[in-house]
């Protein structure tokens, strides 16, 4: 789990990339909100047979 310890301000970009990359990879990106506490993002990927590359 990665946790953001203080609060400032980003490029905003991150999670565009981390959902670019998943998608790419035939994965999905969810996230998980209490609305106070936060967030969580869940990445999911298939997983890889070896000596079988993708396309």
């Amino acid at each position: 789990m990665f946790t953001k310890l203080q609060a400032g301000p980003g490029s905003g970009m991150g999670l565009a990339i981390v959902h670019r990359i998943v998608d790419r990879n035939g994965g999905s990106v969810r996230v998980i909100s209490d609305g106070e506490a936060g967030s969580t993002f869940v990445c999911t990927l298939p997983a890889a047979i070896a000596g079988q590359h993708r396309p």
